[in-house]
Formats: structure tokens, C-alpha cells, sequence
């Protein structure tokens, strides 16, 4: 079957043959009599159709059943499942292909095996002549057909209709008579799933062509509604013939496109589009074209012909019931670890259910509430009945508290709650849930408003910073406190080696512990070398903990003695730890031991102390499988040096970090920062059983002022409890050194030189200044001055220098005989120079650049052009500097050393 083809012949004639006759049992002369008594009032053909308008609309409590079956060559069968209900409204539609408008024919109509009512049964299709009252004829042979089918549709079970090609009447026998497909609308009251819908059933065959031109067409749903009852809104289209070639845009509800790409078979067509966001309150339309690009509607962009037969929309306004049915928080985080955290961003989830099972809701919007105060709403664009919805918003609460001291956050979620549907009951649309805020302890307490690695000493002395942790190690806790009642620690003298004339200006002890259940906190007494300390001795006590619920939310702590009026230089340190009540759970990382000592003998020293408790763990995104709200970024704990450090005078530069429970696996799991330097993998405890410290060297990363070190997890539960920072100066000291060495020239070739006092501190007089020629000790000078800092001394050797060929190593050293004490500065004495005769600039060679440099000096002055070695310039030996000492280099560069030997005054 073609749609709009041409046929070759134009008569007209009957033809009925025994067969067909026997078949329908219709009396020849019956059909006669039926043709002749036929009136042409009703002229059913027009080339451009016929409006698609209003057939019946209304509302109904039940349902609008619409189905179809595409066509098929001479006879179509269709069976249709009507559902259950009383039926109120019912048409058959159906149509035929003719042809062309010329050609004409018999086709037999039955539903549900009726052929004799309603209009049923066979139709003499008669092209552009027709008169059938219940056919729009179009186009070139394009018929739709309609029968009210109201009192013949069997609700509740299978419903069939047939349409068949009887014969051709035309006198050719061209009628095609194919049926182009089969429609049954139904209306029916009541039913298994009654909705509450309101409909409009437009028909008719709009005929657009290029011919008339006829291109575009409306049909209109007239009357006005209530948008905000409407669940759902569906369009229901009949194209006669598909689109060929494809037309994407060829249909618009109220101005909004409705994508007709699908519509592409070049055969009958049903399809619907949901079109629920489209409706208005009153002037609802359909427009429809041919035309891929109207309204120009050139081919090939748009089709020939297209037949819009019917135009169904159906509102479904039933009530549903919306309801928040559940609301999560941090629904991603590992189970034991959904909570809401401050400071940073929390994802709330909520569940929507539409509680109705038999009505759609149309969109909508979920509001959130904290305290009152609208924090977002989030679009749901419809849901099913029965169906549930997740949605979400994020918020970041700025305080929060910790189980001891929750604060407390009110939330609310409201479905639909800018009232946009009509509900069963709106009375349950919102749920009210009370929620605390904690701040979470495995970040850095930056990031929860606590304390950095703050510093509480720091010290510029003559000495420096001895620590050591002793003979520590982990000591389990138990439930019911059973694993131990006291905790010792010894130190024997050489672990904190403190020289005999020092002076031990602070003494430090730390206590680490972890797993404390008690709820009042840890009570343990402290014998430190025989002196009893109580918790009220404490200098400090640091501490931290997870902050929330689930498991191992123990407290953590570092405790602090002040044991400097105690401490033992000479037999060791012991220190005890006893638990006020024993039968308390209380686990025991180590104790270190801190000593700052002054002593004049030794190097000037900064030092930083800096405590804290923090416990840190990144196990979200970046680091190891799961989440438990903290990247690596929030696990970082800060420690800064504040203080001006003189970056000239600095010999060394240590950072010393102590950290409970590091124990890096094979990953990256702790990273170590100072300023702008890292290392990674730095505290290697046991199983996170240990007291791990790490010791690096800052010399190269230090900045005048704002030093500062960072700690951070990238996967290792740890606890950040000190950062000490020591910065070692220079000693005041002589530091003699040789800045210059030249020869007396032209009066002698004796070799002078200059020393001067680089130190803090005068050079007494009496230091021997050495010359030494290609190694060889050759003579010394005393210095017979004393030099203080900044001053210099020119002396000269008693020695009449000989230079040999090719070349010499002159090197002079200050205090050979090692008279002063420089301290660390003893390395940088002596001055070494290669002297070779030709070379006046000193770079190490005989080049064109001494020529030039020489020429320069005599024509521009020793100012602008001065020359390094005046003796190695002379190369003619004739005691000044001159053109011709130019050209000798210029000549013994270019015609060798025979013809142009240079000859310097030096030489032997």
C-alpha cells in the first residue's frame, strides 16, 4: 500500500460476484435500491479535509481508553482489551486508501461481528463523489471513517473489529481499498482504577498538502481549568500517514514543540506526548504542519501530505497524597559515620512517596528548613503512584558540639510546599526531625574551631633541646580497666645527655593516652623521680575526640608536667603513671621527656615548643576506600613559629614532630609539611601502638618570620601532639678570611694580599698568613695586628715570587698556624687563584679578550677596563702597559709561541 499514489483509470462501475453477494447476504437488488435512494446532499470530499474539532468532552470518574492497530493489505483485524467500567462514550475509527479522489469501491466494517447497525457493514467509498455521512474524504483517495460504537463495546473484555476491501467499483478496478489502520476510543465510567479525568475527543482529517497550498492546522480544547488540579495532561495524535522525509518539529501544544521525530514510517501513526507542564487555564491548542521548516516548507525538508485525523487530550486531575517518608543525612558516608558535621558540606536526603496508589502527582517542589529558615527547594518533576523519590540539598552548619556538649539543629522538610497540587490530604505533606551538629574530631581543630599546635615556650639560649621517649611502649587498655593499674617509664642518663656545665632551664614530661571511656575523663596520679603529681598539677592537658556516636569514640589526650625542678641529669629519670581508680578503661601510647638546657660553650639556639591533642583521619576521597566525612585537606593539623629569624647567621635548622599512632602503610597515608617542603611516610609506629617521631632537617626551607608545619592524614588514623622547631645561629666568633691577592708590579714580584675579619668577635694578633705555589708551602707572614670584625690587614710575603710555565697556583691561607678559633667558619681561609703570563682578565686562558682588554685600559682607563693581573698584561716585560703588549697577545694568539713569545717581568 502507497499513500498518495495515482491511479491510471477514471470509470465507474459495480461488480459484485456470487461469492461477495453469498458472503454478506445482501440482495442485489437491495444494494440497488440503497444507492438509488442515496442523496448527494452530504458531499463528504474536499481536497484540503476537514477541521480536526471538538466530538465530546467532559469529565468522568473512570478512564479514557484509547488503542490501535496499524494498517494492513485488503483486510485488518483489531482485538482491543477494554478495561472494566460502564462504558459512557465510544468510537471506531478506521480508514481507507483509495487511490486516487477518482477511483471508488466496496469495504465491509464489523465490530464485535455486527455488520448491520450503527452504520456498520459494507460502504461504497466513492472518492471525490462520496456522500457518506460518517467518511472525510481527502487528497488523492484518502478516507477516514467513524462509527459510534457506544452501545455495541463490551467493557472488561476483548473487543474486535475488522475492515476488508470488498471490490473495486471504478470501471479500471483501481480502487485499492487497503485499510490504513484502526482506532477505538472508549469513555467509561467507574472500573478497577476510577481517575478523576477531564477529556476532549477531537476528529475530523485535516488534509495539509502542498498542492492548495494547505500547511499547517489547530485544533482547540476549548473551556477553562484549574491547572493546579491537573496530574497529569497527555496528547494523543492520529497521522493518517507518517512523515516522510522526518519532520521533528511538526507539532506544538500552547507554543511548546512536541518532538515528531518518531513519527517516521511513512504509515499510519498513534503516539502521545506528555504534555502536563503545558497546560493553561483556558485556550488550549494543538498546531500541527507538514512543514520541517515552516513556514517555508520547501522539499525535501518538509512532506507532501499529511492527514491529521484525530486530536484526543486527557487531563487526569485524581488527587494524590504526598508524604516525606524518611530523611537521611550524609547518606554516602560509611554506616556508623552519618552525621550532620560543622564546617563542612552535609548532603540531606529526604524520601517522597506518593502515598495514593492509583494517581500521578505533577510536579512539585520539596522545601528545606533549619531553625526556621528556608536553606533551598528542589524540583521534582512529577511522580507515579505508589512511586517514592529520593532528593537532596547540602548545608554546612557553622558550629557544632561534641557528645558531651551537642548542639541541636531543627530540620524540615515539606513536599510540595509551594502548594501546586491538589492532594487527598494536605495535611501530611511535612516531617519535622531534630538533629545534632557535631564537630568532627578527625579533622584538624582548625577546621572545628579549636587550637592549632599552638606554641607555649619559646627560647633563645646557649644550648639546646634534648628529647627522648625512653623505654615507652604501648600499654593496652581493657574493658573493666583490667589490663593495669600502673604505667612506668625509665630514662637512663645517656638518653638525655645534658653536659655537666649546662643548666637545665625546662624539663617537660608528655603523657599520651587514648581509649579513655570514663566519662568524667582520665584520673591518674603522677610519681615523677619521687614527686607526686595530681591531675591539678597538670601544666596542661590537651585533649580531642572523634565527637559523635558509633564506635571508638574514646577520648584522647596529652598530659603535661612541668618536671624541670626534678629532673636528674646524673642517675636518669623514672616516671609512674597509677590510675586514681583502677578499674577504668584507659589505653597508654608513651611518655616523652623534653629537656632545654643552657650552656655558654655552645651555639646560639631558638626553639619553639608546641602541644596540642589533635586527632586526625582521612578516609574520604583522595585516600582509602570509604568515607567518613574528612579528606586529607580538613585532616591537617597547623603548628606555627612566629618570630623573626636572622636567616644570615643560620648553621641549622631542625623540625621535630611527635605523633601518636602514626604508622604509614605501604601507601601514602601521612604527609609531613614545613613551609614549602613535604615528605611523606614520615612516622612509621607499630600498628598505631607507638609514639612516633620524626626529625628533619628545615635548614633550606626556613623563612625570616611565619614558619609554620603541618601534619596531615591521607589515610592513617593519628594524633598531632607536638611540632619542635630548632634554629641554630652561628657562634660569635673570628672568621679570618683572604679577599684579595695580587703582585707588586712592576717594582718587585712580591705577593701581597689582604685578610679581613668576617666573625662577631676581634682576631687577636699573631695568626701566620701562608702562600703556598702549586701546593708547595713556600712562606709565611704574621699578622701582627689584632683585627676586629669588619677590619682587614695588607701584608707581604718576604718572598720574590718566579713565575714558571705554563701556569702557577697561587693560594695564600689565613691563620695557618690555627692560632683563632673560628668555630664552624674554618673552612673558608684560604683565596686559590690559577696565574698564567698573558692572562691579564684571570679567566684562565690566553684569549683574544686579554688583547682587547689591554687596548681598552690604555685608550678608556683602569676604571671603565680594569686589568685583574697587571703582571700577566705585561707581557713584553717592559715594566708598563702599552699597545704593543696588545698586539704581542693579539700575535701569539694568531702565529704561535716561537715567533711572538710573551715574556712577562716575573718571569725567569
Amino acid at each position: 500500500m502507497k499513500k498518495n499514489s495515482t491511479k491510471l483509470f477514471d470509470q465507474t462501475f459495480l461488480k459484485f460476484d456470487a461469492q461477495t453477494l453469498q458472503k454478506f447476504a445482501i440482495p442485489i437488488a437491495v444494494l440497488v435500491l440503497i444507492i438509488a435512494l442515496s442523496t448527494p446532499a452530504l458531499a463528504n470530499y474536499n481536497f484540503a479535509g476537514y477541521p480536526v474539532t471538538t466530538r465530546t468532552s467532559g469529565t468522568v470518574s473512570g478512564g479514557v481508553f484509547i488503542d490501535y492497530v496499524p494498517g494492513a493489505e485488503d483486510t485488518q483485524t483489531g482485538s482491543f482489551n477494554v478495561p472494566t467500567g460502564n462504558i459512557k462514550w465510544a468510537y471506531l475509527y478506521t480508514g481507507i486508501w483509495g487511490g486516487t479522489n477518482r477511483y471508488e469501491g466496496w469495504v465491509n466494517v464489523t465490530f464485535n461481528g455486527d455488520y448491520t447497525n450503527n452504520n456498520l457493514g459494507p460502504i461504497w467509498i466513492r472518492g471525490q463523489n462520496d456522500t457518506n455521512p460518517n467518511v472525510w474524504g481527502s487528497g488523492c483517495g484518502k478516507h477516514w471513517m467513524y462509527y459510534n460504537v457506544t452501545n455495541l463495546t463490551n467493557a472488561g473484555s476483548t473487543n474486535s473489529a475488522t475492515v476488508s476491501k470488498i471490490n473495486a467499483t471504478d470501471p479500471g478496478g483501481q480502487f485499492d481499498g487497503d485499510p490504513y489502520g484502526i482506532v477505538l476510543v472508549v469513555v467509561y465510567e467507574g472500573g478497577d482504577n476510577p481517575k478523576d479525568l477531564r477529556y476532549w475527543i477531537n476528529d475530523g482529517s485535516d488534509g495539509l498538502n502542498y498542492i492548495s497550498p494547505h500547511d499547517a492546522g489547530t485544533t482547540y480544547f476549548n473551556g477553562a481549568l484549574d491547572t493546579n488540579k491537573v496530574m497529569d495532561a497527555n496528547l494523543t495524535m492520529v497521522h493518517l500517514t507518517a512523515y516522510n522525509p522526518t519532520v521533528s518539529n511538526g507539532l506544538e501544544f500552547n507554543g511548546n514543540v512536541l518532538d515528531t521525530s518518531m513519527i517516521n514510517t511513512d504509515a499510519f501513526d498513534l503516539h502521545s506526548w506528555d504534555i502536563t507542564g503545558y497546560m493553561e487555564s483556558s485556550g488550549n491548542d494543538a498546531w500541527y504542519t507538514r512543514c520541517g521548516d515552516y513556514p517555508s516548507c520547501t522539499i525535501p525538508q518538509s512532506d507532501g501530505y499529511i492527514n491529521i485525523c484525530n486530536a484526543i487530550l486527557v487531563l487526569d486531575n485524581s488527587p494524590p497524597d504526598l508524604n516525606v517518608t524518611a530523611i537521611y543525612v550524609n547518606p554516602d558516608y560509611n554506616t556508623g559515620h552519618r552525621e550532620l558535621f560543622a564546617n563542612e558540606t552535609n548532603t540531606i536526603n529526604a524520601t517522597i512517596k506518593n502515598l495514593d496508589p492509583n494517581n500521578n502527582s505533577k510536579a512539585f517542589n520539596v522545601s528545606f528548613e533549619i531553625e526556621g529558615v528556608n536553606i533551598g527547594e528542589v524540583p521534582v518533576s512529577g511522580l507515579a503512584a505508589g512511586a517514592s523519590t529520593n532528593v537532596s540539598i547540602n548545608w554546612t552548619p557553622s558550629s557544632g558540639g561534641t557528645l558531651l556538649s551537642p548542639v541541636y539543629y531543627t530540620l524540615n522538610v515539606t513536599a510540595d510546599c509551594d502548594g501546586e497540587v491538589t492532594e487527598t490530604d494536605e495535611a501530611n505533606n511535612a516531617s519535622t526531625t531534630r538533629h545534632k551538629v557535631y564537630n568532627n574530631g578527625y579533622k584538624g581543630k582548625r577546621y572545628t574551631g579549636g587550637n592549632d599546635i599552638d606554641t607555649v615556650q619559646m627560647d633563645t639560649i646557649n644550648g639546646n633541646l634534648l628529647y627522648s621517649k625512653g623505654n615507652s611502649t604501648y600499654q593496652r587498655g581493657a574493658a573493666g580497666g583490667g589490663s593495669w593499674t600502673s604505667y612506668t617509664v625509665h630514662w637512663t642518663s645517656g638518653n638525655l645527655s645534658v653536659p655537666v656545665n649546662a643548666t637545665v632551664k625546662k624539663a617537660r614530661l608528655y603523657v599520651y593516652y587514648c581509649w579513655d571511656s570514663d566519662t568524667t575523663g582520665i584520673n591518674a596520679s603522677m610519681d615523677f623521680n619521687n614527686h607526686v603529681f595530681s591531675m591539678d598539677d597538670l601544666d596542661a592537658h590537651y585533649k580531642d575526640v572523634k565527637g559523635y556516636g558509633y564506635y571508638y569514640d574514646h577520648k584522647s589526650g596529652t598530659m603535661v608536667y612541668n618536671v624541670t625542678d626534678y629532673f636528674n641529669n646524673v642517675s636518669g629519670n623514672t616516671a609512674t603513671l597509677t590510675k586514681v581508680v583502677p578499674n577504668t578503661n584507659v589505653a597508654i601510647f608513651g611518655m616523652v621527656l623534653v629537656v632545654i638546657y643552657e650552656d655558654t660553650s655552645e651555639s646560639q639556639r631558638v626553639m619553639w615548643i608546641n602541644e596540642e591533642c589533635d586527632l586526625l583521619d582521612a578516609l574520604g576521597p583522595g585516600s582509602n576506600l570509604g568515607n567518613i566525612g574528612v579528606n586529607e585537606t580538613e585532616a591537617t593539623a597547623y603548628a606555627l613559629f612566629n618570630g623573626t629569624i636572622d636567616s644570615s647567621k643560620v648553621e641549622a635548622a631542625t623540625l621535630i614532630t611527635v605523633v601518636p599512632a602514626g604508622d604509614s602503610g605501604p601507601g601514602n597515608e601521612d604527609r609531613l609539611y614545613f613551609n614549602t617542603g613535604q615528605w611523606d611516610n614520615v612516622w612509621n609506629g607499630a600498628e598505631g601502638q607507638n609514639v612516633s617521631i620524626c626529625e628533619v632537617d628545615v635548614k633550606g626551607l626556613l623563612q625570616s618570620d611565619s614558619n609554620f608545619a603541618k601534619i596531615q592524614s591521607r589515610g592513617d588514623y593519628l594524633t598531632a601532639t607536638n611540632a619542635f622547631l630548632v634554629v641554630e645561629y652561628k657562634q660569635d666568633a673570628p672568621d679570618l678570611v683572604v679577599t684579595d691577592k695580587w703582585v707588586c708590579w712592576p717594582v718587585n714580584c712580591t705577593i701581597c694580599y689582604n685578610v679581613t675579619n668576617m666573625g662577631t668577635i676581634t682576631a687577636a694578633a699573631g695568626h701566620n698568613t701562608t702562600l703556598y705555589v702549586d701546593e708547595n708551602r713556600i712562606v709565611n707572614d704574621t699578622v701582627p695586628v689584632a683585627l676586629a670584625p669588619g677590619a682587614s690587614y695588607i701584608g707581604c710575603f718576604n718572598h720574590a715570587w718566579t713565575y714558571t710555565t705554563p701556569e702557577d697556583n697561587i693560594t695564600v691561607c689565613a691563620d695557618s698556624n690555627n692560632n683563632v678559633d673560628e668555630k664552624s667558619d674554618e673552612g673558608n681561609n684560604c683565596l686559590t687563584n690559577k696565574w698564567k703570563c698573558g692572562d691579564g682578565d684571570n679567566s684562565g686562558g690566553i684569549t683574544t679578550g686579554d688583547s682587547t682588554q689591554i687596548f681598552n685600559y690604555i685608550l678608556h682607563g683602569s676604571v671603565h677596563y680594569p686589568i685583574d693581573n697587571l703582571w700577566a698584561a705585561d707581557v713584553n716585560g717592559g715594566g708598563t702597559i702599552s699597545t704593543g703588549d696588545s698586539t704581542q697577545i693579539f700575535n701569539y694568539i694568531l702565529h704561535g709561541p716561537v715567533q711572538y713569545p710573551l715574556t712577562c717581568k716575573c718571569c725567569t
